[in-house]
């Protein structure tokens, strides 16, 4: 997994013992991880809509990029 928050999530990159609200993340395998399972773990964290058109069109370019080498 690769790490980057978006949005508010970026705050946390700037602190350093920064405590990660409870969340569950469903991963792009489809599988679904809490904020706990990725402690220490780097993780990217992409925040979208369904609702955003251009950002529903980016994902599978996204997808390829991330997964296209495993």
């Amino acid at each position: 997994m690769v790490a980057v928050c978006a949005g508010l999530g970026s705050a946390f990159l700037w602190r350093g013992n920064a405590v990660v609200p409870p969340s569950t993340f469903v991963l792009l395998d489809a599988t679904k991880r809490t904020a706990s399972d990725l402690k220490g773990k780097v993780t990217l964290v992409n925040f979208w809509a369904t609702s955003c058109v251009t950002r529903v069109a980016e994902m599978p370019d996204l997808i390829e990029k991330l997964l296209g080498g495993a």
